[in-house]
């Protein structure tokens, strides 16, 4: 009888846990259901026009929000009418002028002051003396950090042809553009928000827009911590690299906001400019994400992405040809493919082996790629790599970003693939 009621006490005993674990689930359970509703009322209330840092764009996805008068400090260099970095641009062409439009990223957009900009190169080279051309040639940057293929189209639908362009430029940067297309960004309130991923669970965590506001928050912090020079352990610092790819672009949506007249390398979301001889651990972590692209066999679903990718591009070029648009393909180098010593520090650093990747495989396939397709490509390695003996360092150290050197080969390099059609 003993033994019975000693049974009976510990199923009673497990059945009070486990109404106590079931209250406590369904406790959890409805305050997740609150916060959601709560933060889908919030991300739904109009944004605050003095604090909005982004604006959508229904083909684009986002746009930076243009600068009030108030806020433009210098007029070569600021947040313009069309949503991007630079000076003012009329949307009607003036007489003869040779319009070209530069669509890009974070690259485009600039990690220098804007006078330096390699499309700002471009421009001032081509309308020395030393080109005769009845036009003046002028550059419009469509660059944005974040964008990536499908971006690019959009930007190119919603604002470019408006601009009645002579010629397109679409930078390809081939470290982001193909394994990053699984990151999607969305405005609410004025602020970018990052609602996919390439990782299957945090895309779907991303859907929970409470959860989503959470992540917002706490790479934030994570950011003001490391620009603050506060201890952040490595291992939250490669959680939010690895979650968010702004963390690179423009982590915390107002880093974008402030910067146009004062922008200098100090700006970057990677943070310091400073020479160092190691790469420091956020770089790391940026280009251990970028290593599958090198992939030597190339992984199954990066080839996937990279037909996803091309995709895009040949939308692009159908759209460029129904418009009678000339358009060229610019590949953009990562530092690893350059400088040797960086990726050896890089590989070092990972505890990976060069053998395992072949890092001239992606401008490889893009030549095939735009020889298949009829589509003119340049790319830019090879210039950086003669240029480099005679300037140095091309890229902002720990930054990915070219420096005022890099940007300055660039958009050297570029005068000549615009004066070939200035002259058709």
């Amino acid at each position: 009888m003993k033994r019975d009621d000693g049974h009976t006490a510990s199923i009673g005993r497990s059945r009070r846990i486990l109404g106590a674990l079931g209250r406590v689930f369904l406790g959890l359970l409805l305050g997740f259901v609150v916060a959601e509703i709560g933060s889908r009322i919030y991300l739904a209330l109009p944004a605050d026009p003095d604090t909005a840092n982004f604006v959508p764009d229904p083909l684009a996805e986002f746009r930076i929000r243009p600068d009030r008068p108030e806020e433009v400090e210098d007029p070569e260099d600021h947040f313009n009418q069309l949503g991007v970095r630079g000076r003012e641009h009329a949307v009607e062409k003036p007489p003869h002028t040779f319009r070209v439009l530069g669509i890009g990223d974070s690259f485009v957009f600039g990690s220098v002051p804007m006078r330096d900009n390699f499309l700002r190169v471009l421009e001032r080279e081509s309308n020395t003396d030393g080109f005769a051309s009845r036009d003046t040639l002028e550059v419009i940057p469509l660059g944005v950090p974040g964008y990536n293929p499908p971006h690019y189209l959009g930007i190119l639908k919603s604002v470019g042809l408006s601009l009645d362009p002579d010629l397109v430029l679409v930078f390809f940067f081939v470290g982001n553009d193909v394994t990053g297309l699984p990151v999607h960004g969305r405005v609410y309130r004025g602020e970018l928000y990052y609602v996919g991923s390439s990782s299957r669970w945090l895309s779907l965590a991303r859907r929970s827009r409470f959860l989503m506001l959470a992540e917002t928050a706490l790479l934030r912090t994570l950011k003001k911590m490391h620009d603050t020079g506060e201890e952040v352990s490595s291992g939250a610092e490669t959680s939010a690299a690895e979650t968010s790819p702004g963390v690179e672009a423009s982590v915390g949506t107002e880093a974008a906001r402030g910067t146009s007249s004062t922008l200098t390398p100090e700006d970057s979301a990677l943070g310091s400019v400073a020479a160092s001889p190691e790469p420091s651990w956020p770089y790391l972590v940026f280009q251990r994400k970028r290593l599958p692209i090198y992939a030597d066999p190339p992984q199954k679903d990066v080839l996937a992405l990279w037909e996803e990718a091309e995709q895009y591009l040949l939308e692009i070029d159908r759209v460029c040809r129904d418009h009678d648009v000339p358009w060229v393909l610019v590949a953009i180098p990562s530092e690893i493919q350059l400088d040797v010593e960086v990726r050896k520090a890089t590989l070092a650093a990972l505890g990976r082996s060069e053998d395992d990747y072949d890092f001239g495989a992606p401008q490889a396939r893009l030549s095939e790629f735009c020889v298949q397709s009829g589509i003119e490509y340049v790319d830019l390695l090879p210039a950086l790599r003669d240029a480099a003996p005679e300037y140095g360092p091309l890229y902002i150290p720990n930054n990915t970003h070219w420096n005022v050197e890099g940007n300055d080969v660039v958009g050297r390099r570029l005068v000549a693939v615009v004066e070939r059609h200035r002259r058709n």
